[in-house]
């Protein structure tokens, strides 16, 4: 085994709307050193939905609530949504900078979503289409490695990445 695969719970590095953290437990730098220390490739699996068995699929609850509210639709090219995403992936990316291979760092890929459309999400040519908006904008925020994947399975929309079938890009 030289590759570990790790979700980016949202939930959990923003809590309350505005306030990151990434100290102790959830201090993805120090992972991503260690794992580089330790000769471990890394598949960073940034979401934003990430599933995994956590609530709200890792979405922060003030997010969800401002789903119920109408003010905002998520795992959807909503701007208001794509808002949130940008300012996400931006924390993740600062957090992985130095990190990508082509920094000589461990992280190799990238993984969009999770089960997208298969567990929520849009079907059909709106949900690829969504897919290809959050790869557009990782890879502008500064996600560069050489492979971007989602999980193929069971329907879900993939967009231009890499589908996994029967399993996870692990």
């Amino acid at each position: 085994v030289d590759i570990v695969a790790t979700y980016v719970f949202w939930i959990h590095h923003e809590e309350t709307e505005g306030e990151w953290d990434f100290s102790g437990r959830r201090n993805l730098k120090a992972f991503l050193k260690c794992c580089q220390e330790a000769g471990m490739k890394v598949w960073l699996r940034i979401g934003p939905w990430a599933h995994g068995e956590c609530r709200n699929g890792g979405f922060p609850d003030w997010l969800v609530e401002k789903e119920k509210r109408g003010k905002l639709s998520l795992r959807t090219d909503d701007p208001q949504y794509l808002k949130y995403v940008d300012i996400f992936f931006t924390k993740i990316a600062e957090q992985a900078d130095g990190y990508m291979h082509k920094d000589g760092g461990p992280v190799i890929g990238i993984q969009i979503e999770n089960e997208y459309g298969h567990v929520g999400g849009l079907q059909g040519p709106e949900g690829e289409a969504h897919i290809r908006t959050l790869t557009a904008m990782a890879k502008e925020i500064g996600f560069d490695v050489p492979l971007y994947t989602a999980t193929g399975w069971g329907g879900a929309c993939i967009g231009d990445l890499l589908p996994v079938m029967g399993g996870y890009c692990e």
